[in-house]
């Protein structure tokens, strides 16, 4: 079922708008990406977000209570990412 991103739990306005300018539309295609990806586009349109976009696009995929969910794989994912994207650059 897609949904706008608004309607998905966790997610604002601004955060929806963000997401939508880095070509994610929808609840399906936020869905389908990881939230990491999700939101290292944010942060390359030159957005400067918290790592609570973070959190709440991943508490939005899972549909899990922010209690829920591994906040330590997520940091760590994202550190992960962050150096990688150092080599390629």
């Amino acid at each position: 079922m897609t949904e706008k991103l608004e309607d998905m739990k966790n997610l604002g306005p601004v955060s929806a708008t963000w997401l939508r300018e880095a070509g994610i539309a929808t609840s399906t295609a936020l869905r389908q990406s990881d939230a990491v990806q999700a939101f290292l586009a944010v942060r390359a349109l030159g957005h400067r977000p918290s790592v609570n976009l973070l959190y709440a696009i991943e508490w939005a995929v899972v549909d899990e209570h922010w209690t829920r969910v591994d906040k330590g794989r997520l940091l760590l994912s994202l550190d992960l990412a962050e150096q990688a994207h150092a080599m390629i650059d």
